[in-house]
């Protein structure tokens, strides 16, 4: 063919154009995708770094309540150990007082490594629930339709009525 056919040929002129077309906006597009693309994936490794800190909060308060929780029962051996040797040194007394006296040091020693335990125990579920519910918040937020919020509030809010109904059974 001809430059002279060819350049009359309607096809051609089509064919020609639809390439001018697809390398000016084709281009554009590309870089306009690749950039959306490009702030997904760093929202996502955002997102990853985020929970991966939250993680390690958690578990940083986790081993702190551990040790608490060991020095809890150091400190509950040592008041054991106190009771002991104040028993040992009241032996001389009577019977009767001697039995009082470790009645009332075992008592208070025990309520006192249950108030601590107990505490700890509650710190740790706080902090655990609260790491959860935001972590959980900062997720639902990002990743939930409204309407898929609400049926889930709603599923929360009749599962946490029935866990009370049953808690005060």
């Amino acid at each position: 063919m001809t430059w002279s056919v060819l350049a009359q040929d309607p096809s051609f002129w089509v064919a020609v154009s639809f390439v001018l077309f697809v390398g000016a906006f084709g281009r554009l597009l590309f870089r306009k995708l690749a950039a959306v693309l490009d702030a997904h994936r760093n929202a996502v490794r955002d997102e990853l770094d985020s929970a991966a800190a939250l993680h390690a909060e958690a578990q940083s308060l986790r081993d702190r309540y551990t040790d608490e929780a060991a020095e809890a029962e150091k400190t509950a051996g040592e008041i054991r150990a106190r009771a002991q040797e104040t028993a040992g040194q009241i032996a001389t007394d009577s019977d009767q007082r001697l039995q009082a006296h470790l009645s009332r040091m075992r008592a208070r020693a025990t309520e006192e490594i249950a108030r601590t335990e107990e505490a700890a125990r509650q710190m740790y579920r706080e902090r655990v629930a609260d790491l959860v519910l935001e972590a959980s918040t900062r997720l639902l937020r990002e990743r939930i339709d409204a309407e898929t919020q609400l049926a889930l509030v709603q599923q929360t809010v009749d599962s946490l009525g029935q866990s009370l109904k049953q808690r005060q059974a």
